[in-house]
């Protein structure tokens, strides 16, 4: 029989991952098995409150800390949400007691997740400071170092970029902040870690986002790390849930999807990131000699398999999404979450990239579920969705792709 041609390539894993099969089933079943309020007194509240404990302790496992460490929350944005305004109000309201404890640090690429509260917390009255990073997007020691002092409360530095897959000093980073600022908490945005990075690498955080739906899980389950000593007052308030740091009524079935889905990626890691990693090269390959003015932005040493960020001159970046889309090729500009924006990438800018090609971004992100076929695909589509736009800059400057 004739092999039937690929007609879609999936290449925004960075954006969210294919549900794992075996996590497919096990949530099917427990939405039907697991349906009672895990809250209740009675029997079919009670196997739910099981199950919802079981998935904690198993996460608890997987990553390295504590099961009453493991909060659960609804996703990456949240638990960012949660670590830096729970930590800050903390400290904000215990203003008399604890000093000028009000400083804020954040890496210049962290994720809109952390950098949108830590600005409406500046609003607020905290003392708000952005940690530059190097040209390769790599957060830069010594000019966080420099920002650190005594007053400094919290921190943030994301371990591997959304944008450009770039691996950060997590253990360097902490050992600065332990020297110079002894009671700040140190948070790191894990969302993308697990699948390229052993826990232990950015567990050994004060507090650690991870969510669902990068690794193979559902979407709109999430988990923050709360390491003991760490305080933290509550963003969402009601039945007291989750230590009484987030309350509302648990999804248990997502729960114990996201408690397979990272054991899955445990696993599987070290053998899906050699073969992605073969993938991805042979995408940035095919690519950089296929398409000219074309740049891969960020470190090649530090960057984890699954990514591939390019950057292209005379391209604005969702006309050329339009185009691959139409190919049959998903992909993304940058970061995925900033739904509708138009502006330049803020982490493409942090690296200072030519400003002639940061209109032009292209994040292609591949996963457990990336097939060569489909990175063929895209080295077939690419070049001609780039060409065509290029010669409608020039016949038409003003000319756009629509629908």
């Amino acid at each position: 029989m004739e092999k039937r041609a690929l007609t879609r390539a999936y290449l925004d894993h960075a954006a969210s991952t294919p549900l794992y099969p075996e996590v497919i089933e096990v949530m099917r079943e427990s939405l039907v098995a697991l349906h009672a309020n895990p809250t209740g007194m009675h029997s079919s509240a009670r196997a739910a409150k099981t199950a919802l404990e079981e998935a904690r302790e198993r996460i608890s496992t997987l990553l390295g800390c504590l099961p009453h460490e493991v909060v659960f929350t609804g996703g990456g944005t949240e638990s960012d949400n949660l670590a830096v305004k729970g930590v800050m109000r903390g400290v904000l309201g215990d203003a008399l007691a604890v000093g000028d404890l009000s400083g804020v640090i954040v890496s210049a690429i962290e994720h809109r997740a952390m950098i949108a509260p830590a600005a409406r917390l500046a609003a607020e009255g905290a003392r708000v400071e952005s940690a530059p990073v190097t040209s390769e997007g790599i957060i830069d020691l010594d000019r966080l170092s420099a920002l650190l002092n005594e007053q400094t409360a919290f921190v943030s530095v994301m371990a591997v970029n959304n944008e450009i897959g770039t691996r950060q000093p997590l253990s360097e980073v902490l050992n600065l902040v332990r020297e110079r600022s002894p009671r700040a908490a140190l948070h790191t945005d894990a969302v993308q870690a697990p699948m390229w990075m052993e826990p232990k690498e950015f567990m050994l955080c004060d507090l650690v986002t991870v969510t669902g739906h990068k690794v193979g899980g559902p979407r709109g389950i999430g988990v923050l790390v709360v390491r003991d000593g760490v305080k933290i007052v509550a963003e969402i308030e009601g039945g007291g849930q989750e230590r009484g740091v987030r309350a509302g009524t648990p999804d248990v079935a997502a729960a114990v999807a996201l408690a397979l889905a990272l054991e899955i990626t445990v696993a599987r890691r070290d053998e899906t990131a050699t073969r992605v990693r073969a993938l991805r090269d042979r995408l940035v390959s095919g690519v950089l000699a296929s398409v000219p003015d074309i740049v891969l932005v960020g470190s090649d040493s530090a960057r984890v398999s699954g990514f591939a960020p390019f950057a292209l001159s005379g391209i604005e970046s969702e006309s050329l999404l339009v185009l691959l889309d139409r190919a049959g090729v998903d992909a993304a500009a940058g970061s995925s979450c900033a739904s509708g924006a138009t502006e330049p990438s803020h982490v493409l800018t942090a690296l200072g990239v030519d400003p002639a090609f940061i209109g032009g971004a292209l994040r292609c992100s591949l996963g457990w579920s990336t097939t060569a076929d489909e990175v063929d695909h895209m080295i077939k589509v690419l070049p001609e969705a780039v060409n065509r736009l290029r010669a409608l800059r020039v016949e038409k400057p003003a000319a756009t792709v629509t629908q």
